[in-house]
């Protein structure tokens, strides 16, 4: 289930719980991002790669994605306010969950998890 999608009620984000523990900013255009040529990219012969600082996109809390959101208002860009009424709806669930499944991981469970963050070949 997502909690804003780019496009519906005016929102500039996309917003979901990952399988992977955390709340997610989708596409998050705060990242900045310059076109790569590459021939042997499937489809669209390349790719839009991360450049200055990256930007943190996957949370393990729903107080850091509240956060993040608002930076994204203080950026100029549309965050529904449901998407925040929503969230606080379901933080203790959400947060539990991903407490949970984070902590699992640190226990040896050989669950995946995505780093996308410090992965070069991902900056796609």
């Amino acid at each position: 289930m997502s909690y804003a999608r780019f496009g519906a009620d005016g929102s500039d984000v996309y917003v979901f719980l990952n399988v992977d523990g955390t709340l997610e900013c989708c596409g998050c255009s705060l990242q900045e991002r310059e076109w790569v040529d590459d021939e042997s990219s499937p489809i669209f012969k390349g790719y839009l790669k991360s450049i200055g600082e990256k930007i943190k996109t996957n949370f393990n809390t729903t107080d850091e994605m509240i956060a993040h959101l608002k930076f994204h208002q203080k950026s100029g860009q549309s965050v529904p306010e449901e998407t925040f009424k929503y969230l606080l709806e379901d933080r203790e669930r959400n947060d539990h969950w991903m407490a949970t499944y984070n902590n699992k991981l640190g226990e040896g469970h050989d669950w995946p998890q995505c780093d996308c963050a410090s992965d070069e070949s991902l900056d796609t």
